[in-house]
């Protein structure tokens, strides 16, 4: 049989789902390069790092200019800022907070009236269901039980969780929602997590087990400078080994699953792209003015408060006790906005440090209008420029969030866990450009980044590929990360990112003539 080679540039969230389905079918050989460290689960790290990356009660692996991460400098409302992407194998599900939330059916309404039906929700199901064991809801006929991904909720369990829920369904009258991956009404519930008793698991150590995937070779520490591109094909990638030389790595096909930031930068250095370049550069390949345009993001702010002495077990098996989605007046059916409440003293979500500090209610924008852009290495200044805040309607349903985070803090139920409020006034609430100006000089990013490289139809200016991530104008080029996706799920990204790289090799397997992509993985050892 003849063997399809194939490059999978990138092993995060996106990366290994689509390397791993494609190696499990005979006669495909997939070489998956990923820049950071190759380890297929935490016991395999260093001691240094192994109960970091197992442990999901914090984020402090995913901080800027952390040993696992990428670091980038951004413009934020006309501010410096810094964020960090996870460099390493899984990606950021390697390191972030483990929260693993579906797009509402409505985002995939929105994507399919964009890309075409291989992206509605009907027909992306079967690719939900495949990638998840569902711990909670494995009876009910949304879910799956034999797929990589654990999926198990936050406990609900003390005094405080219980007067959480009193006080967002008794005191708020928010909907209960006991399965926030079921597509259903949004509500308030618990939280969805990649999980595993307790600990995290990213996408490396659910789908890299190399041990029954004999056409998969993982290579860690392969920083890929551009894709070689030969008379409109893509031949391979240049890669810098550790050692700061260069190789080329050829192959049939190149699929890039760098992420939402690092994907369009990865396309500007090869060539793609339609920004303007400077004197001197090389000629574009193939001119897409997509690239890097359109970013979709989530904003996001902090109000802070102060516990009652001893009225709230610090040590819980998580940080995240329940969620609330809704929507303010006039907006859609989905839930455009996201209150979490943090179980833990903030600090210690970064840092691990127990020590007594503020807890937050993180305040979260899920359907922004405004959009904004990841620029190319010609570029002076920051990498990414969010853009929040162009669009007005922004501002006013982020208004409402802080209004809504401060009515739940002040319910009666909280009464006896919360001895203050680290945020505006009433009498500054009541002035919304005063509430607006707060709000911006806090305003910060979830992190949910996507639509650097949408998809479309070919005769569609922004589009980048098509609905099965084939890139426009470049034989043997794909993209399979949230890249993309026409918008940002109204959701986080992690649980999205993996469903692009199951529905990519779903389709790509399926130009192939093969049929049976839901074959079963065997999940990598713990």
């Amino acid at each position: 049989m003849t063997t399809h080679r194939i490059i999978v540039v990138g092993g995060g969230g996106s990366g290994a789902p689509v390397a791993a389905r494609l190696a499990a079918h005979e006669g495909i050989e997939v070489v998956l390069l990923e820049a950071g460290p190759a380890w297929t689960a935490p016991r395999q790290a260093p001691a240094t790092h192994a109960a970091v990356l197992a442990d999901a009660a914090t984020v402090r692996a995913a901080l800027p200019d952390g040993p696992l991460t990428w670091t980038y400098p951004t413009r934020l409302l006309g501010r410096d800022h810094r964020i960090a992407r996870g460099r390493i194998l899984g990606g950021s599900t390697a390191v972030n907070g483990a929260l693993f939330l579906r797009a509402h059916p409505d985002d995939f309404a929105d994507w399919a009236a964009v890309a075409g039906q291989e992206w509605s929700y009907d027909r992306v199901l079967p690719a939900l269901r495949r990638l998840e064991h569902d711990r909670d809801h494995a009876d009910d006929p949304v879910h799956g039980d034999r797929g990589p991904m654990p999926v198990e909720r936050a406990p609900q369990q003390g005094r405080f969780a219980d007067a959480l829920r009193e006080a967002a369904l008794g005191d708020l009258g928010h909907h209960w929602e006991a399965d926030k991956n079921a597509g259903g009404a949004p509500g308030f519930g618990p939280l969805p997590r990649n999980t595993r008793d307790g600990e995290r698991w990213s996408t490396a150590r659910a789908y890299l087990d190399t041990t029954v995937l004999g056409g998969l070779t993982i290579r860690g520490g392969a920083v890929v400078e551009r894709v070689l591109i030969v008379g409109g094909r893509a031949i391979g990638v240049e890669v810098r080994d550790g050692a700061g030389g260069l190789e080329r790595v050829l192959g049939d096909e190149v699929i890039l699953s760098a992420g939402a930031i690092e994907t369009p930068r990865l396309l500007y250095r090869s060539g793609i792209g339609g920004a303007p370049r400077r004197r001197g550069d090389t000629p574009w390949v193939a001119s897409l003015p997509g690239v890097g345009a359109g970013l979709s993001d989530h904003p996001m702010f902090v109000v802070d408060w102060d516990p009652v002495a001893g009225s709230i077990d610090t040590t819980p098996p998580t940080s995240w006790f329940a969620g609330l989605h809704w929507s303010a007046p006039g907006g859609t059916t989905r839930g455009e906005l996201e209150l979490l409440v943090t179980a833990r003293p903030r600090a210690f979500l970064e840092t691990g440090d127990p020590s007594p500090g503020p807890f937050g209610v993180l305040v979260t924008l899920l359907r922004p209008r405004a959009h904004g852009v990841v620029h190319g290495p010609a570029a002076d200044g920051p990498v990414i420029d969010y853009g929040y805040l162009t669009a007005p309607e922004d501002g006013a349903r982020l208004r409402e969030g802080l209004r809504e985070a401060l009515r739940l803090l002040a319910a009666p139920a909280l009464a006896p866990h919360i001895a203050g409020v680290r945020a505006p006034t009433p009498e500054l609430l009541r002035d919304d450009a005063a509430a607006d100006a707060w709000i911006a000089a806090r305003l910060s990013t979830a992190l949910h980044s996507a639509s650097t490289a949408r998809m479309g139809a070919a005769d569609d200016l922004g589009a980048v590929t098509d609905a099965h991530g084939r890139v426009h104008g470049v034989a043997g080029l794909r993209i399979a990360d949230t890249s993309i996706l026409p918008s940002a799920p109204s959701r986080g990204t992690a649980a999205t990112a993996v469903l692009v790289g199951e529905r990519i090799a779903e389709l790509r397997l399926a130009e192939f003539g093969i049929r049976d992509g839901a074959r079963p993985l065997v999940r990598a050892p713990g």
